[in-house]
């Protein structure tokens, strides 16, 4: 249908609209909709370096470098194109994960759903195996669900609650992690 104004947004709905809007060059800035970010303490940024932050680096054509359509190849090359991930989405440590996943359902629905609960703690686990190959148990996953499990980890990113709500320390474990991923062994600069 026609666009439409709604509660202070534009809403698209002509599919031409929606196909130029999406396929178009995008410039971008530290923001996630409406949230500010904190340049400074962005991936990539925080250590002087070029952002890796994906949502703060502009399309070649609206302002960028050709940074994005990089970066974009390298997750689709190293991550959601690899024959390697395809092979996880069907190995048999995701086939234990689902089952798991079932068995923690019928057991316990009431607890199911809660924060740290069984549903969250196989979606972080069953991400991290098929895209980056981690099999996280122990400290590991104990770092990842901190940082990952509700609004805490976002805090250190967004203007002004960042500066208050410093998670420096947990990026650094949850880094170290994936930097070991089996997905990132093969890594590349520049290619």
């Amino acid at each position: 249908g026609p666009n439409f104004c709604c509660a202070g947004e534009v809403v698209l709905g002509e599919h031409a609209e929606v196909e130029r809007s999406l396929t178009s060059p995008q410039a971008r800035k530290h923001y996630l909709g409406q949230t500010r970010f904190i340049p400074s303490h962005c991936p990539g940024e925080d250590l002087g370096q070029r952002t890796t932050f994906l949502l703060a680096i502009s399309d070649e054509g609206a302002g960028g470098d050709g940074d994005h359509a990089k970066f974009k190849a390298c997750m689709g090359r190293y991550f959601f194109g690899s024959a390697e991930m395809a092979a996880r989405r069907q190995d048999g440590v995701s086939a234990a994960l689902i089952a798991g996943l079932a068995k923690d359902y019928s057991e316990s629905p009431s607890k199911f759903f809660q924060s740290g609960g069984a549903l969250e703690t196989f979606t972080i686990k069953y991400l991290h195996y098929v895209i980056f190959g981690l099999e996280l148990q122990g400290p590991d996953l104990d770092a990842v669900m901190t940082f990952m499990s509700g609004d805490s980890g976002n805090t250190h990113y967004i203007w002004w609650f960042g500066y208050f709500k410093n998670q420096k320390s947990s990026i650094d474990k949850v880094a170290a992690i994936y930097e070991r991923a089996p997905a990132l062994q093969m890594f590349e600069e520049g290619v």
